[in-house]
């Protein structure tokens, strides 16, 4: 049997290897098979003759390692029986708490915190950091990678990531809602699991809490920078009042026998965290490289529809194979947090928003496919085809929510202005808004599908680049969103598509498809003629074959700064979209052989 006796240094992940995760010192000694006395644990004559042994784990497996904890043939064994205590109304400040190497004495008496005549297990790692927490009557140490485990280690990959510096929040969540409110929304990286949600938000709605959690990473780096050993600094992740349950061991102090209290585990804190309710999305991480599609050999069958572009849609089965070696299958470690570790979490909700689901269009020769996952099984059904979910506008009570992205806000402003103008001038037009995933969370508000060509290309118009926040010559992508309105008269329904802007856009797009048969029924060819339509456009083709009578156009808005921009942009689109419902433009697209609606505004035809 083999005890965790303590925590060394991390070396950082060599990126050569199959394994990219940094790796922690684990420092063992053996025990006896027979009962465990702990008395004899932390005798040093025992110690000394004991055998020791040193051993490298990734940093993720901190989740279910604990100073103390007895381990055999490489399974937990056994837990013994050390002091529990609670500390009530501990104050954590930075007055009352402090970083301390774990073999050096106290700078006031002179006197070891950690004697080695009564705790040996620490001295091969002297120099390894723990938090120092000073009260009236004693001392409170806790291991600095304890209090990683506590308040980081929701789970392996969280814990990995934390140790991967410099910080860096798209690690972690990609954005955040209503964080001036008591009840945010967080919306997490991809292969953050919910049960992080709490802890990942406590980190983002925090200075505190962000400040310890980027310190894990970049003490090590910077030692190694210095070629230093790595050992983690960790702070608690707030201030103020605690009730503090932990187990470990008392040791003696300046004449006091129980003048040192050693954590080997945290057991509970009541700190509250800072919110009241939370909700969060969450998706799981893509095993596709950036930019491409899965690739398939599968060829979709057509559907018996009028339209080339509804195609049979794809089972979403998804094949997982992160190992290179496909007969070796990766098993995730349950290491979630109980309530009862942190009991502020019992009376507040955590609630998940379910995701929108994103389809990826393959343009192919023959036609497009609606694909419903990143990973291609069985061909589908027509049971799977959904019809197109639309939600009465009403510009009366819809109020447009603030957003931290200035130009998408913008984008927002100028769709709502046009269709309460087109509303005023043909009231006698239905107007609905087209929600493109019944999971979104805005009616205006949908996600762009992705849009491969057949060599797994993705089109560079379903993303949007922004930089990182801790590297801006570094830049991370997410999907774009649209805006999609239909208005129908008696024989056609027009369906306007407003794309947001990238950071260094200078003109805002207005898309238009005109489906003059009303040959758009279902969701699927909606998004196939998104699809087709968007291809066209950035490969500026003149024309494509659709049938139905369906044609698109693109109309672009400089943007100018001045004050109500929103409203002349409005005030372009009008004109144009106004021209399109009258019945010269009707007569205009009864040609079907005409492939250019309007030079000057770089139409596209798909008929």
């Amino acid at each position: 049997m083999w005890r965790i006796d303590w925590f060394g240094s991390v070396s950082l992940a060599e990126i050569y290897r199959r394994s990219s995760q940094p790796k922690i010192e684990v420092q063992l000694s053996q025990i006896p098979d027979q009962v465990i006395d702990t008395s004899g644990i932390f005798d040093s004559e025992n110690f000394k003759k004991s055998r020791k042994r040193l051993i490298r784990l990734p940093v993720g497996l901190l989740s279910i390692l604990k100073i103390g904890d007895i381990w055999k043939n490489g399974t937990f064994f056994e837990r013994p029986d050390y002091d529990v205590m609670s500390f009530n109304q501990l104050k954590i400040t930075r007055n009352s708490s402090s970083l301390i190497k774990a073999g050096l004495p106290d700078p006031e008496t002179s006197q070891y915190f950690l004697p080695m005549s009564h705790h040996p297990q620490h001295m091969e790692h002297t120099q390894s950091y723990c938090v120092h927490i000073k009260t009236d009557a004693y001392h409170i140490i806790v291991p600095c990678i304890e209090l990683i485990r506590f308040y980081f280690g929701s789970s392996s990959t969280v814990l990995a990531k934390i140790f991967d510096a410099p910080f860096a929040q798209e690690n972690f969540w990609i954005s955040t809602e209503n964080t001036s409110s008591s009840r945010p929304t967080i919306h997490l990286a991809p292969g953050i699991s919910g049960h992080s949600a709490p802890h990942i938000g406590r980190i983002a709605f925090s200075k505190v809490a962000r400040s310890a959690a980027e310190l894990i990473g970049n003490s090590c780096i910077t030692a190694t920078a210095r070629n230093e050993p790595a050992f983690p600094k960790a702070l608690f992740p707030f201030e103020g009042e605690t009730d503090l349950v932990v187990s470990g061991k008392w040791l003696p102090f300046n004449g006091n026998s129980k003048g040192v209290f050693l954590v080997f585990s945290l057991i509970s804190c009541s700190h509250p965290f800072p919110f009241k309710e939370i909700k969060y999305t969450s998706t799981k991480k893509s095993t596709s490289k950036s930019g491409e599609a899965p690739k398939t050999d599968l060829k979709a069958k057509q559907e018996k529809s009028g339209l080339l572009f509804s195609k049979a849609r794809q089972a979403n089965n998804t094949v997982i194979d992160e190992e290179p070696d496909k007969k070796r299958v990766a098993e995730r470690i349950n290491t979630q947090h109980s309530s009862a570790q942190f009991p502020d979490l019992i009376r507040k909700s955590i609630t998940k928003i379910e995701n929108e689901h994103i389809p990826t269009l393959m343009l192919r020769k023959e036609g497009i496919s609606v694909v419903d996952g990143l990973s291609v099984g069985d061909e589908g059904n027509l049971s799977t085809i959904h019809p197109i979910e639309f939600s009465d506008y009403d510009d009366e009570d819809f109020q447009i929510p603030k957003s931290t992205n200035k130009k998408l806000s913008l984008t927002s402003l100028v769709f709502f202005e046009l269709l309460k103008r087109i509303r005023q001038d043909y009231q006698h037009m239905p107007i609905n808004l087209v929600r493109l995933d019944s999971r979104q969370r805005f009616n205006y508000l949908s996600t762009m599908p992705r849009i491969v060509n057949e060599d797994g290309e993705l089109l560079s118009s379903c993303v949007m680049s922004f930089p990182e926040s801790s590297n801006n010559s570094k830049t991370f992508t997410r999907n774009r969103h649209i805006s999609v309105a239909r208005i129908i008269d008696a024989y056609s329904c027009v369906y306007l598509i407003v794309p947001e802007m990238s950071e260094t856009a200078k003109e805002l797009e207005l898309h238009v498809i005109l489906d003059k048969s009303k040959a758009i029924r279902t969701t699927q060819d909606l998004l196939a003629a998104i699809g087709i339509h968007f291809s066209k456009y950035v490969e500026t083709e003149s024309n494509y074959e659709l049938g139905q009578g369906a044609i698109s156009t693109v109309h672009k808005a400089e943007l100018l700064n001045v004050q109500d921009n929103h409203e002349l942009i409005a005030d372009i689109f009008h004109s144009t979209v106004s021209g399109m419902l009258t019945q010269e433009f009707e007569n205009a697209c009864k040609d079907s052989s005409s492939t250019l609606i309007d030079k000057e505004l770089n139409a596209l035809t798909l008929n």
